[in-house]
């Protein structure tokens, strides 16, 4: 029995996301860059491996408070015998639900007000000037 092209590549993707692979994280890396600075994912992947990963870790960084950075620093250069891609799967994982989450409560949203009937407007035609009813 063979397994076809579609079968393949998404068994191997299942394989690279859970094994997070240094192959996987520069192409998470690369989608992630493409999103973020609206470039398209070829034009990326075609940049230098030092251009991408330079930008992807200044924007990661941009909002980390002075005080803070001795500590992340230090996490970098001695990871703890911790693995150094696990929080950044955690933080993947962590944003891909909160985005779906987002996406099924808009919709949700959306959905409530398409149901919500316009309310009726009673208009009266009488001349209050004249005391007469135009009807």
């Amino acid at each position: 029995m063979s397994v076809s092209i579609y079968k393949y590549f998404r068994l191997k993707a299942l394989s690279d996301t859970i094994d997070f692979s240094d192959d996987y994280f520069y192409r998470k890396i690369c989608r992630e860059f493409s999103i973020k600075f609206n470039t398209p994912l070829l034009e990326v992947e075609s940049l230098p491996q030092e251009y991408i990963l330079q930008h992807y870790y200044e924007n990661m960084h941009e909002d980390i408070e002075l005080e803070d950075m001795p500590e992340i620093i230090s996490e970098t250069l001695n990871p703890q015998g911790s693995n150094e891609y696990e929080d950044e799967m955690q933080e993947w994982i962590d944003k891909s639900v909160r985005e779906e989450a987002d996406k099924k409560q808009k919709k949700q949203d959306d959905e409530i007000k398409l149901e919500e009937k316009p309310k009726k407007i009673e208009m009266s035609f009488k001349d209050e000037e004249f005391g007469e009813d135009n009807d």
